[in-house]
This record gives C-alpha cells, sequence and structure tokens, in this order.
C-alpha cells in the first residue's frame, strides 16, 4: 500500500514545478470553467424566457447576460493590467443571439487578458466603480470569492477540496524552498473558497431561523481543530515521519471527496431527500417550484447589479467587517503567540504548554456552539436581528476586552490561563452570527459578502502574529499586546453598537443600487 501510494506521488511530483504566479494561474484555469458554464446556461435559455425574473425585485435573465458582459470587461481588465476595450452595450431587450454573441466576446477576452497577467502586479493601484483606491489583488479577490455564487457550494467546495489535498500532498513531497512555497501558495488559495461556499451553502439550505445555528455547528471545526488537530498530527509524525504525516491528511481529503459530490446538492429543491412541507420551512413559509433547472437557479444570482458599492457601503455590514477583523486578531495571535506567551511569561516547557493551550480552544467551541444557538432562539422569540445578531457582537467582544486586562498584570499562573482561557472563548463565540448577518443581507450573494468579510481575516492573520512579534521584541513582555488587543476589542464594540442595525439595513435585493 505504502509503495503503491509513493510511486504515485512521485509521479506526480516528477512533473510538479514552482509555479511562476501561483495566483493568476488559479484564477486562468477556474475561469475556464466558469466560461463553459455561463456561456452554456444562456445559450440553453429559450429566447422567449429573457424577460424571466426570479422574484419581481430581480433582474430579469436578458439583464443578467448583459451585466456578465459588463463584468467580465470591467474585472478583467483590472486584473491584467489593460485598458477596457470600447463594446457595445446591449439592452436586456437585446436579441439573443446578440446577448450570446457579446457574451462569448467578453469571455475571449478574458483569454487573451489573464494570458498576460502576472503576481508581480497584483500589489499595484488601480480604482473601483466608485474611483476609490484599491490594490489590483481587490480585483482579483472580487473573481475569486464571488465563484460560490456563480457555480454553488457542490463544485465550489469539490474543487476546493482536491486542490487542498493536492497542495498538502505536495507539502509533503517538497523537495526545496520553492515547491514548497508553491505549495503553501496552493494551499492557502484552496481554503479560501472554503468560508464563502459554507455561507452559501446555508443560505440556501436554511430558513432565516436556523442559519446560526447550521453556522455554529460548523464553524465549531476551527477551535476544535486547536483541541484535537495537535495530538493528532503529533502522533501521525510519531508513527510515520513529517513527510507521511502530510500525505496522510492529503489522502483523508480524497475520500471526502466522492461523498460530497454524490450525496449533496446545491439546492433543497433538487434532494430527493426533502419533502415537500420541509422545502415550504426551508423557504420560509413559501411553496415553491422543483422545477428550476440548477444552472438556471445560479445564473440568476450572478452579478447583481450594484453588487459591489452596497458590499463596500453598507453600514451593517462594514460594522459587521470591522468587527470581524478584530476577531481574527484574537484568532490568530492566540493561535500563534499563546505557547510563547506560556513559555516567556511562566518558563513552561512544551509538554506543559501544549496541555495549558487545550482548555481555550475547548471553552471556545462550547461557547461559539452554544451562542450559535442562542442567536437563532432570540431571533425566534423576538424576530429582532439586532438583539440575535449584534447583541451576541458587542458583548462577546466586551467581555473578551475585559478579560485581557488582568493578563496585563498578573503573575500567577492559574489566573492567567482562567482569562485567557475566557477571552479565547468569548472572542470566537460570536463567530456565527458574524456569518449570519451575510446571510441576513445579503443573501443572494452570501458567499461574495463572505469573501469580503474574509479578506479582513486574512488581513487579520497577516498583521496579528507581526505586530506582536514587534511590540514582544521593543518591549521584552506580552503587555503592549494585551493592551492592543484590549484596544481593538473595544474600538470593536463602538462601532457594532453605533452602525450595526440589520433590522432597518437596507438588503441587497431591495438595495438603491439595484
Amino acid at each position: 500500500m505504502k509503495s503503491t501510494l509513493a510511486v504515485l506521488i512521485l509521479s506526480i511530483a516528477v512533473f510538479a514545478q514552482p509555479p511562476k504566479n501561483p495566483v493568476t494561474d488559479v484564477l486562468r484555469d477556474s475561469l475556464t470553467g466558469r466560461q463553459k458554464n455561463t456561456v452554456a446556461a444562456i445559450e440553453e435559455m429559450p429566447a422567449e424566457q429573457f424577460s424571466f425574473k426570479p422574484t419581481p425585485e430581480q433582474m430579469s435573465f436578458g439583464h443578467l447576460a448583459a451585466h456578465i458582459v459588463e463584468g467580465n470587461y470591467f474585472f478583467c481588465a483590472k486584473v491584467g493590467d489593460v485598458p477596457q476595450p470600447k463594446f457595445e452595450e446591449l439592452a436586456e431587450t437585446a436579441p439573443k443571439d446578440k446577448l450570446v454573441a457579446a457574451v462569448k466576446a467578453s469571455f475571449d477576452f478574458f483569454g487573451t487578458t489573464l494570458a498576460k497577467a502576472e503576481d508581480s502586479k497584483l500589489g499595484d493601484s488601480i480604482q473601483d466603480f466608485a474611483g476609490k483606491s484599491r490594490p489590483r489583488a481587490w480585483a482579483a479577490l472580487a473573481l475569486a470569492s464571488s465563484w460560490a455564487d456563480h457555480y454553488g457550494a457542490h463544485r465550489t467546495l469539490a474543487a476546493a477540496c482536491l486542490a487542498w489535498s493536492l497542495a498538502i500532498g505536495m507539502t509533503g513531497l517538497a523537495g526545496g524552498f520553492g515547491m514548497l512555497f508553491a505549495a503553501r501558495v496552493g494551499l492557502g488559495l484552496a481554503e479560501g473558497p472554503n468560508f464563502p461556499a459554507l455561507n452559501r451553502t446555508v443560505a440556501d439550505w436554511l430558513s432565516s431561523r436556523e442559519r446560526a445555528i447550521a453556522l455554529s455547528n460548523s464553524l465549531v471545526a476551527v477551535p476544535l481543530a486547536g483541541v484535537v488537530g495537535g495530538p493528532v498530527v503529533t502522533q501521525l509524525m510519531a508513527a510515520t515521519n513529517w513527510r507521511w504525516m502530510f500525505l496522510v491528511l492529503m489522502a483523508v481529503g480524497l475520500l471526502w471527496l466522492p461523498l460530497w459530490w454524490f450525496l449533496f446538492r446545491d439546492f433543497p429543491e433538487h434532494s430527493t431527500r426533502v419533502d415537500d412541507a420541509e422545502l415550504k420551512r426551508i423557504r420560509d413559509g413559501i411553496e415553491v417550484s422543483r422545477e428550476g433547472d440548477a444552472r438556471a437557479m445560479h445564473a440568476a444570482r450572478r452579478n447583481s447589479p450594484g453588487l459591489w458599492r452596497f458590499l463596500l457601503t453598507n453600514p451593517t455590514l462594514l460594522a459587521n467587517n470591522w468587527a470581524f477583523f478584530v476577531f481574527g486578531y484574537f484568532l490568530f495571535f492566540f493561535f500563534t503567540w499563546l505557547p510563547s506567551y506560556f513559555q516567556q511569561a511562566y518558563h513552561l516547557n512544551l509538554k506543559a504548554v501544549g496541555l495549558f493551550t487545550v482548555l481555550p480552544w475547548l471553552l471556545a467551541a462550547l461557547l461559539l456552539w452554544g451562542c450559535g444557538y442562542l442567536s437563532d432562539h432570540v431571533l425566534r422569540r423576538t424576530g429582532k436581528l439586532r438583539l440575535a445578531r449584534s447583541y451576541p457582537i458587542w458583548i462577546s467582544q466586551l467581555l473578551a476586552a475585559v478579560c485581557i486586562l488582568p493578563l496585563v498584570f498578573t503573575q500567577e499562573l492559574w489566573v492567567a490561563l482562567v482569562f485567557v482561557s475566557l477571552a479565547v472563548g468569548l472572542s470566537l463565540s460570536a463567530n456565527a452570527a458574524f456569518y449570519a448577518i451575510n446571510v441576513d443581507v445579503a443573501r443572494e450573494r452570501s458567499g461574495t459578502a463572505l469573501g469580503v468579510m474574509d479578506t479582513l481575516l486574512a488581513l487579520a492573520g497577516f498583521i496579528a502574529p507581526a505586530v506582536t512579534g514587534w511590540l514582544v521584541e521593543r518591549t521584552g513582555s506580552f503587555a503592549a499586546p494585551f493592551w492592543l488587543l484590549a484596544a481593538l476589542a473595544m474600538s470593536s464594540v463602538v462601532v457594532v453598537i453605533l452602525f450595526h442595525h440589520p433590522d432597518r439595513s437596507e438588503t441587497l435585493r431591495s438595495s438603491r443600487f439595484n
């Protein structure tokens, strides 16, 4: 068994060369599939149905086709660093053959332009729809974060799982820095679509009264990974070696893939395991047809007009995103620096540190899980998103800030352990509420909205370890990093109290930009 797997993996390694442009290479590969599916869906729709609207508030199918053309030219020109070409702006009432030809031409522009795109230019400054300056990477992330909405969770998570499994396997096969770097970049890109696809699944499969529960049941895996991940990985390395540890993880991902592909469907309307009564409950009491084609249903919500302006100006989403950045700062601070804190402040050995770092993540898992159920319980009892979503966010971060302060002054190990555990647990407890807000406010494009929010999480993952290391080096203690944590948490509390009003916030469907 080992020898067969080794031969297969080594065969892959022969052809695995570190890519020069891993980010834009992924865009090129993924957009090939987007072109095929989008064009096929538009060609399949009968011409007399181009005026069809899923709901009165949404755009018609013809409007969608014309909007795809505009989006393709805009985003690809930004990513590829080329002037946007002039093209005929078609009305939604244009003949089908002209709309199909325009969509194909816009995708042809994609192919020729992205062929020249390079990762080295992703830091260059460009202008978005509103004329604001942004890095070129924003346009690339805008494309990538919307894939879960374009294709649904079924294809998105399947592709992400396959890419993740291969990237984790490449890590075990790495023979030099170049291949290791390429594998880690590929791993990060493969993990990117996971949370947007999770939000997309919850938006499509759960009623408005059950979303936080479903999200908490899924997101509890994050702190649980801190509890069980270390011991499992350690045992794998002890039984084999570090290379085989990565290869075993690759095999686990590949075993999960067929289960997901054959058992999951993007919409409950297409699942034989969902009866009519359950479907009506999922759709909040509205009777819906099971006849809709999945590709047409995905196409109907693509490229919502005014999407990016809405996502980048809605006060509730902006407040939610800032609070989630603070959430991410706490998460990555404790993920990366908690062992060092116990070692430096209390002179614990590695074995003792491992035991002391389990409790905070276990408490975080329990609080995160319970807060999701509490959020949906409050929503069912009151019908108010402000109470069910906003309050858990600002209260949990206020309490986390309070629990950070004793760590600045204490020299007692048991006091530090108690308040570190409370700070970790409370800061992570409202995770499901953060995710649910994207579904509540931007349900039609919840995957894209979550992609924007997760971009701030990624920034926190870069900033928190670096700033903490700098402060510890400059001051010789963790007091300054703890003061910074408390200050960030309090800023989040103020922002959420002032601007996080999902009940009176316009939704994407009712947005003035539509």
